[in-house]
């Protein structure tokens, strides 16, 4: 499968949209960072965007930023980096925490954001 060619102002227009083309070339770099062959990378982003244009095309979709999410894989790494023996103080100065922030992390008791 080979994407139509973007061009601006798409919709009913016919051509492919910019967004879905870009969001098929942000997988494509993913898969070729992992080490997939980039035709086949080029083809599984393509495959991808077209099932979710399919899915959710004319919907309205709310992405969350998953703030969250990204603490808690935060708090995870600093945690393991601690358990694997780094520097306390080194570890907090490179996520630049409070010495506050930093002991509430390795109590476990770090508060989230939503």
């Amino acid at each position: 499968m080979t994407l139509p060619p973007v061009q601006q102002g798409a919709g009913r227009s016919g051509r492919y949209p910019e967004i879905l083309a870009s969001l098929a070339e942000t997988v494509t770099e993913i898969l070729i960072r992992k080490g997939i062959e980039p035709e086949i990378a080029r083809s599984t982003g393509e495959e991808t965007v077209e099932h979710v244009r399919k899915r959710f095309g004319g919907e309205l979709v709310y992405i969350p930023m998953g703030l969250g999410y990204d603490l808690d894989q935060r708090n995870r790494e600093i945690r393991r980096r601690l358990a694997a023996g780094e520097p306390r103080d080194e570890v907090r100065r490179e996520f630049n925490l409070s010495d506050t922030t930093m002991r509430r992390i390795e109590n476990g008791d770090a508060p989230r954001r939503r």
